[in-house]
């Protein structure tokens, strides 16, 4: 019993210590991830560490980074595994691997969006893109936030008319947090698309391991029967 005990022991030891480390980069927006007494949590965090239990030889690290922070940091090789929309102008088409988990994005604001209407400023997180619904609007509309909780305030304080929130965020805020939420802007929304998040995995990977992420990542949405982003809230 205690030699069996052993090498179930000396089995997950050698694992943990010779598994490979997949440096994944995270987006820092609620709900998708940040800290809370010290330790990273968030639905993103949570779905990409339920992949990272079903892959034995690697071992994914987290780090939390700015929308374009992390961007760059794919760019450069620091970041192995990130998952977000697609983003041509911003270069990193060339990462994804596999689609994913999707989100419907809506316009919120002091009314229903018409992007015909020339009076309108809409809030943006700085280098997303939400399609080309949005990504084609002239930029002196647009004003780039660094989070969606900030864009909610200055649709308050009347800087926004209109502010572009993913469903997984929109539902967020009206299920959990009702001062967030308020009605007055978000009875007015207006779907614009809907767009499948993707992986992008770095050149450190090798194929293989791609392959090992890609059926994991499959395994867990069918699984959990899974077809949008905000499926993961609770």
């Amino acid at each position: 019993m205690l030699k069996n005990f052993f090498f179930l022991f000396l089995f997950i030891f050698s694992a943990n210590v010779f598994a490979k480390e997949v440096k994944v980069g995270l987006f820092g927006f609620i709900p998708y991830a940040y800290e809370e007494n010290g330790k990273i949590t968030g639905i993103l965090y949570d779905f990409l560490n339920d992949i990272d239990k079903e892959i034995r030889p690697l071992k994914f690290t987290y780090r939390i980074y700015p929308y374009n922070r992390l961007l760059e940091e794919l760019k450069s090789g620091n970041v192995d595994l990130a998952l977000f929309y697609s983003n041509e102008k911003a270069g990193t088409t060339k990462y994804q691997y596999h689609e994913s988990l999707g989100n419907i994005n809506y316009v919120v604001g002091i009314n229903s969006f018409d992007p015909k209407n020339e009076n309108f400023k809409i809030g943006v997180i700085g280098a997303a893109s939400y399609g080309d619904e949005i990504d084609h609007l002239d930029e002196k509309k647009k004003i780039f936030l660094k989070d969606y909780a900030q864009g909610i305030r200055m649709l308050e304080y009347l800087r926004l008319t209109h502010l572009v929130m993913p469903s997984t965020g929109k539902n967020h805020y009206c299920q959990n947090d009702k001062i967030r939420c308020p009605d007055k802007f978000f009875r007015n929304s207006t779907k614009i698309n809907e767009k499948n998040n993707w992986l992008h995995l770095g050149d450190n990977l090798t194929p293989k391991e791609k392959q090992l992420i890609k059926k994991a990542h499959d395994q867990v949405i069918k699984k959990k029967n899974l077809k949008y982003l905000h499926d993961l809230l609770k």
